[in-house]
């Protein structure tokens, strides 16, 4: 089989992510069928001999032109600032959103985008959702509060999570947001609220199904999400029960395509017991590249304990590299199981809420460098101003496999290091695979990690060691040229 030409036609990729001995799995169609095709990886657990990979990032024009454009103001903006900085792109961010509406244009579906903001504390992504007309997914009364501050429209915000509190839902009440219902137990803890008056208007609400999967602890069966359908029956006048809500594990084009399939079935159904049932939010879930192909590959067949500095290699990685990205994965949804058809017959609209796929490619990460230090056999460990915790993956027992880029003057030897934060905890760790430099940064260096924006900056920061909170910084491309960009600007984040 030429698993080469195959690729253009993947339905799914079967492992959420990716476990010890295999590189990946595809389901590839071929004709009217389904082939499994698993590529293993070619371990060398124990082999010291080879030199590790260069896990190079991909990075987006922008922010390469920021970070090639000039050492000693970056170093400023770290002198006024701290260690570390995260620089902020709200322009990348909205064109990822554009692309994702684009595959609504293309498709001629009715729906939208809804930002999960749990993704990043950043203050002009909200701004750039709310110029833009897009909603948000808010999971708690502050992230709400934040949305409809930052002039998001509480008709586009969706309240999710289980056993919301009152406050917050009360509050979406008054916007005008939607509220997931996570359980029947749930609804009867909200119930008087719910059916509260409100000068007539009803309470939005949609039902959260697990996809059948009960080792999920959030939403119903399919079972379970009709019985309470058929319960909330009789407060129609009170209730506006506007559709179904899944967000499932893992990457699955193929899994999400046809759960998407059988939610159109549940808003049938929910029609028949006489609500005016119009719309199915998918969740998030689409994957995004951080490296190559290439990259992601040779660090597949390097990988194993010798990699890393405790001797221990992680047993699982999120997808660094994917077939099918952001809204090429939304698309491939729309398009399979005849769902584009179902949608437009049924006058259902589609709802997505990406966060890591909106937030691709539009923040990075500054630290200074403090020290470099030399260990055993020629090997280092590299200080840098800042902990771990606000570039946090080593904490979930996995690894950032993306190398940092060294600003600096490039006069250090060539060598390899792990990277630790400046705390007193041995753990605290950025990354303990040992990276190759060909030019190890020097005390005053900075290490940009870029591609941050999704879960790595704000997920696990604190004011440890009674540190201040990382600022972020905005930047924006400003008299952008013919086949490039031209000069830039920035502004604190929380003022844009």
């Amino acid at each position: 089989m030429n698993t080469a030409g195959a690729l253009k036609t993947i339905s799914r990729v079967t492992s959420p992510r990716v476990g010890r001995n295999v590189l990946w799995r595809w389901c590839v169609n071929q004709g009217s069928r389904e082939v499994m095709v698993t590529i293993k990886s070619c371990r060398r657990d124990g082999v010291r001999g080879e030199a590790a990979p260069y896990l190079t990032p991909l990075i987006h024009p922008l922010t390469q032109h920021v970070l090639n454009s000039d050492p000693v103001r970056l170093n400023a903006l770290m002198d006024a600032h701290g260690s570390p900085a995260h620089l902020m792109f709200p322009q990348i961010f909205e064109e990822n959103l554009y692309r994702f509406r684009r595959v609504y244009a293309n498709a001629d579906i009715r729906g939208d985008v809804l930002y999960a903001m749990k993704v990043n504390r950043c203050h002009s992504f909200l701004k750039a959702v709310a110029i833009n007309g897009a909603g948000a997914d808010v999971s708690s009364l502050f992230e709400l509060q934040d949305a409809l501050a930052a002039g998001v429209a509480g008709d586009k915000c969706s309240l999710s999570g289980a056993f919301k509190s009152p406050d917050f839902v009360e509050l979406g009440m008054k916007a005008g947001a939607i509220v997931a219902i996570d359980s029947a137990e749930e609804f009867e803890g909200l119930q008087e609220l719910l059916l509260a008056s409100r000068q007539g208007d009803k309470t939005r609400i949609k039902l959260r199904w697990n996809g059948d999967d009960g080792a999920s602890r959030f939403g119903m069966n399919s079972e379970a999400l009709r019985t309470l359908a058929h319960t909330l029956k009789p407060f129609r006048h009170r209730l506006e029960l506007e559709g179904v809500a899944f967000h499932l594990g893992g990457y699955s084009i193929r899994q999400r395509a046809e759960a998407l399939a059988v939610s159109i079935e549940m808003i049938r159904y929910f029609r028949e017991l006489g609500f005016s049932a119009h719309g199915v939010n998918i969740g998030g879930g689409f994957p995004t590249r951080y490296i190559s192909r290439g990259a992601w590959e040779a660090f597949q067949g390097y990988n194993g304990p010798h990699y890393y500095m405790d001797g221990r290699s992680p047993d699982n990685f999120y997808p660094y590299w994917s077939p099918r990205v952001k809204e090429e994965a939304l698309e491939d949804i729309v398009m399979a199981c005849g769902n584009r058809e179902r949608l437009r017959q049924e006058s259902v609209a589609l709802y997505v809420e990406p966060g890591r796929g909106l937030a691709d490619q539009a923040g990075a990460t500054l630290f200074r460098v403090k020290g470099v230090k030399r260990l055993e056999a020629g090997k280092h460990v590299i200080v840098v101003d800042g902990f771990s915790f606000s570039a946090c993956e080593t904490w979930f027992q996995s690894e950032f496999l993306v190398d940092p880029i060294v600003i600096g003057a490039g006069q250090g030897d060539a060598g390899v290091a792990y990277i630790a934060g400046g705390s007193c905890l041995e753990s605290d760790v950025l990354t303990k695979r040992w990276i190759p430099f060909k030019n190890l940064p020097q005390p005053g260096d900075c290490l940009a990690f870029v591609n941050t924006a999704g879960y790595q900056m704000d997920l696990m920061e604190t004011r440890f060691h009674r540190a201040p909170t990382p600022q972020k910084l905005a930047v924006v491309a400003t008299d952008a040229h013919e086949g490039g960009h031209g000069d830039w600007s920035w502004r604190l984040d929380e003022s844009f």
